[in-house]
């Protein structure tokens, strides 16, 4: 896979684009969220009732190893099982 260093582009951003999506799409979010999986603390907390909102979307940095704990927390506050993590 070949890649290139952009200033000013993020890896969110690229990984879509590379994929041919969008992070915002009318009709569907007009607001995406950047957050850390893990803070140094452990899991990170966030406002987990907001993002199982329909129509969130959130870019996951370091978010490999928390990937279930963040779909538990998803699905607690009332996020679509289809939902993808």
């Amino acid at each position: 896979i070949g890649w290139h260093i952009v200033p000013g582009i993020t890896a969110a951003s690229a990984a879509v684009a590379g994929i041919g999506q969008s992070l915002t799409k009318r009709g569907r979010n007009a607001s995406v969220r950047f957050l850390t999986g893990h803070d140094m603390k452990g899991f990170a907390d966030h406002d987990w009732a907001a993002l199982a909102r329909p129509g969130e979307v959130a870019a996951i940095y370091m978010g490999k190893k928390s990937a279930r704990f963040v779909q538990g927390r998803l699905l607690m506050h009332g996020a679509d099982r289809a939902t993808p993590v």
